[in-house]
């Protein structure tokens, strides 16, 4: 029986070209839309999922609300913060780090440039879980003569990513001195809201005449990450973060008033998921553009509409020519057809369609990717091995199937009853 049905849908496809044609590239066209905004969709979802610990790790917010003034409101922190998170909540914090961007003066050879250089910790290396290509990122990390960079500053200054061993000058401030290229990582995926290419360790040692950037707590220099230990929850540090903010943060009395203030009054802090960052941007600060989580909510309500636009529009194609069968549904009655039988027939019908749809929709989507992940900035792919994508394209054909072949497929099935 199914063979019977397969070659009737065929002979129908074949015998009504047009009318094929149109409903095919009808519903290509709106799955190919649907399928490239979701990419858009997911990708934004998914930003820094991708590290080991992403449902531990949480950045540090601060802002300032000074008198008179709109409050401050930043992403960053303050350089003591790293070790007054970890001395008070230590009960409920496993490790921190911080991030604080510099320029600098690179010599290698007889070549010189400036370059984009993170300082950081050395519990970065067990936080953030980079793909190291070459050499040792922890001792590169511990070491404050060492360069750990990724595969593009490797290639791009030494030709090769492996580097490890290379020495180049450096010139910040003063800081001058040499450093070896300790470890070489993979380039940051695109989807994470980290964005550095060269990471060298914080010794605050080499910063004493700069105080503002490591010591101070009324200079906000550092992007502050912090793991929580197992079974620790965020919102025991959010309850006690005014706490927190007093017990380190003395504000010089007459400062703001006559009377004895709270730290708290004037300098509060947040705490964010680092898998919430690129949605919810909350300030100033980030290491790179963010997202936002109305423009993914107008997306997904506009990849719905299409769907449901390309369903209606296929369940009145269908809907046109269902007298054109009657002959047929008539014909099957009278050989003792039931009624359950000519709807699985037409739903058959209407699911291959949508099949084909589908695969003409994948060549759209193929075709338009590069340009489409050009416009975005993204690199966005649709992997054919994966089981959800492939879940999701099959979920996909049964609902367009479905919901734009079942109308038609009762009021064919009802002919001449």
């Amino acid at each position: 029986m199914f063979g019977n049905y397969l070659r009737v849908a065929i002979r129908n496809l074949l015998n009504h070209r047009l009318y094929s044609a149109i409903n095919i590239v009808g519903l290509a066209v709106g799955l190919a839309a649907c399928i490239l905004i979701s990419l858009f969709v997911r990708d934004e979802l998914s930003y820094d999922r991708q590290w080991a610990h992403a449902d531990s790790l949480h950045r540090l917010n601060t802002t300032f609300a000074i008198p008179g003034r709109e409050p401050f409101v930043t992403v960053v922190a303050q350089g003591p913060a790293k070790a007054a998170l970890m001395d008070y909540f230590s009960e409920d914090i496993e490790a921190a780090t911080r991030f604080t961007n510099f320029d600098a003066v690179v010599t290698y050879g007889d070549r010189t440039f400036n370059e984009s250089i993170h300082f950081t910790d050395t519990e970065t290396a067990a936080m953030f879980d980079l793909q190291v290509i070459d050499g040792d990122l922890s001792q590169a990390l511990a070491d404050n003569a060492s360069l750990a960079v990724n595969r593009s500053f490797a290639i791009k200054h030494f030709g090769t990513e492996k580097a490890v061993g290379e020495v180049v000058s450096f010139n910040l401030y003063e800081i001058q001195r040499d450093y070896r290229i300790g470890a070489v990582f993979e380039d940051l995926p695109h989807n994470t809201v980290l964005d550095f290419q060269a990471l060298a360790m914080i010794d605050e040692g080499d910063w004493v005449s700069r105080p503002f950037m490591f010591t101070q707590w009324f200079s906000v220099n550092n992007t502050v990450f912090f793991k929580l230990r197992d079974g620790a929850s965020v919102n025991t540090i959010n309850t006690r973060l005014d706490e927190f903010a007093n017990h380190y943060i003395q504000i010089p009395h007459g400062t703001f008033s006559a009377e004895e203030v709270n730290a708290s009054d004037f300098v509060t802090f947040s705490t964010q998921p680092i898998t919430e960052i690129q949605l919810n941007p909350r300030g100033m600060g980030e290491m790179k553009p963010t997202g936002d989580k109305r423009t993914v909510a107008i997306f997904s309500a506009i990849a719905g509409l299409i769907l449901f636009i390309a369903c209606i529009n296929f369940m009145n194609l269908s809907t046109s020519k269902a007298t054109q069968r009657a002959r047929e549904v008539a014909l099957r009655k009278v050989m003792g057809a039931r009624r359950g039988q000519l709807v699985t027939q037409f739903l058959g019908e209407s699911i291959l369609l949508a099949m084909i749809g589908l695969l003409l929709g994948l060549v759209i989507v193929e075709l338009a990717l590069p340009s489409y992940s050009e416009f975005l900035a993204k690199q966005l792919d649709l992997s054919y091995t994966d089981g959800v994508t492939l879940g999701i394209l099959t979920a996909l054909v049964a609902a367009v199937g479905l919901l734009g072949g079942v109308y038609p497929a009762l009021v064919r099935s009802e002919e001449h009853t």
